[in-house]
Order: structure tokens, then C-alpha cells, then sequence
């Protein structure tokens, strides 16, 4: 069972991610009829992605500490 509030971090560095495995037709798709929003856009960069980073560290200490 997946308790969200822990997962919920890794969400901005797992999102994008799904998007750049694509095959070419489907990334097409996908661009053309799925997305508001470019998904690499949403991946963290720069200090948001270390601060983004800890919040994932500090679930999974949580994790670690009730696991």
C-alpha cells in the first residue's frame, strides 16, 4: 500500500521521467493531444531540485522510521 503523503515527493522527479521513455509516436501523441504542460518543465532544476531532493530524503527517513 502506497502511503501518499511519503510518495508524493518523488512525483516531480518521476512524472517527467515517464514522458522522456516514450517511443517517438507516442511522445507525438502525447505532446500533441495530452499535454497542457511540458513534463521537462516540471522536473526540478538547479536549487529547487536539491530542495525538492530533501523532501523526498526526509520521507524516506520517515519510511525508515515507522518501516
Amino acid at each position: 500500500m502506497i502511503y501518499w503523503p511519503m510518495f508524493t515527493p518523488l512525483l516531480p522527479f518521476l512524472c517527467p521521467k515517464t514522458t522522456w521513455i516514450l517511443n517517438q509516436p507516442s511522445a507525438d501523441y502525447y505532446w500533441k493531444h495530452k499535454s497542457n504542460i511540458k513534463m521537462k518543465n516540471l522536473y526540478p532544476s538547479g536549487e529547487q531540485k536539491v530542495i525538492e531532493w530533501g523532501k523526498v530524503e526526509a520521507a524516506f527517513d520517515k519510511i525508515k522510521m515507522n518501516g
